[in-house]
């Protein structure tokens, strides 16, 4: 018998599919990696949605060994998408059948043939869809979006597996596909009691970036200034509110500058970045041996990535810096460090690189 693809060569067979087909089994095998790599998304999200009772049949509980396999076939015909083998501590065993849809409807009758064939197993079968919507009130459903938002935030007292890179990556697929996204999940109580709050925090930001703009003229060069200078400022803070609602942080830009306030940790930064990501790689190595070799050189508030595009990160956090001016003081030292390094001068195009009037 011949091995198995390997993880990134069942992706690749699955990307010679037709284009819908091709959506749902990527997606399906990226999941199943995801999983694979840590189950206590998945198995919480299915938690919530079994109940005490069924959670407690299904061995539904962190800790418990969950083994996920894609494309398994059933006797009399037809493929399950996922299955998810668990076997608790007392080796008691349980599946979990899941139906992957991105958008797809029920095919034929396929799901009373898949609960005939739960029946007939000798140990507990839960048949489950994973679809936008329930296509049967007979088979529960996980939407996409309660397993992205389970795979985002998870419970408070688990939070260690909201950092895995496949969780992330899976979560960055569903938003890039309009499978699943923050601005189709419920408002919750907190949500709603930062209305207010969040509308204080976009003016004091909007306010600053603006004000960060204004000095660009001062710290840089008239021909750097230009390529990163917004002449019409309703332009400027457009974009900030645009990249707020994507990204989630309040940014301006300018070619590879970007400053602003950026979320990380549960809490906000004031940032300061130079990416180079838009050049050619001879570009961004020459780039980066002038900020290694710049003088005065880059102080404490700077890190200096060592890989990719990403040249130069200085941050504050936002609440150390108190008033307006101080923030203001923070951005006007930072981008005076790096208009003296020239690195600028390096990355940008000799035409202008933001919207005109």
């Amino acid at each position: 018998m011949g091995e198995s693809p390997s993880r990134l060569g069942r992706l690749h067979m699955y990307s010679k599919d037709e284009v819908f087909t091709a959506q749902e089994n990527f997606t399906t095998e990226a999941l199943r990696m995801a999983i694979e790599d840590d189950p206590r998304p998945m198995i919480e999200a299915l938690r919530r949605l079994a109940g005490p009772a069924k959670a407690e049949k299904f061995s539904l509980r962190s800790g418990v060994d969950c083994q996920p396999t894609t494309q398994v076939a059933l006797p009399g015909g037809g493929w399950l998408d996922l299955v998810l083998r668990l076997v608790d501590e007392h080796r008691r065993v349980s599946e979990v059948w899941v139906e992957v849809k991105i958008g797809a409807d029920e095919t034929g009758d396929q799901l009373t043939h898949y609960q005939d064939c739960a029946a007939a197993r000798a140990y507990p079968v839960w048949l489950v869809t994973l679809r936008h919507a329930p296509l049967r009130s007979t088979v529960p459903n996980l939407s996409w979006n309660d397993l992205y938002q389970c795979a985002k935030h998870g419970p408070p007292e688990d939070r260690p597996w909201l950092e895995h890179r496949s969780w992330k990556d899976l979560r960055a697929l569903l938003k890039e596909q309009n499978v699943a996204n923050d601005s189709l999940g419920p408002i919750s109580d907190r949500e709603a009691a930062s209305l207010e709050p969040a509308y204080e925090l976009i003016q004091k930001v909007s306010a600053l970036v603006v004000a960060v703009h204004k000095k660009l003229p001062t710290v840089f060069s008239q021909s750097v200034a230009a390529k990163l200078h917004w002449r019409n400022e309703g332009q400027l803070i457009n974009a900030v509110g645009a990249g707020f609602r994507w990204s989630g942080a309040m940014v301006g830009t300018g070619g590879p500058l970007r400053y602003g306030l950026t979320a990380q940790d549960g809490t906000a930064y004031w940032e300061v970045t130079v990416d180079a990501k838009d050049s050619t790689r001879a570009t961004v190595e020459s780039a980066r041996k002038k900020v290694d070799e710049a003088a005065p050189g880059f102080g404490p508030d700077w890190d200096r990535p060592r890989s990719g595009t990403m040249l130069l990160v200085a941050q504050s956090r936002a609440t150390k810096l108190v008033t307006h001016d101080a923030a203001l003081e923070w951005f006007v030292a930072r981008l005076s460090e790096v208009a003296l390094s020239g690195v600028l001068d390096m990355l940008l195009p000799d035409s202008p690189v933001v919207p005109q009037e």
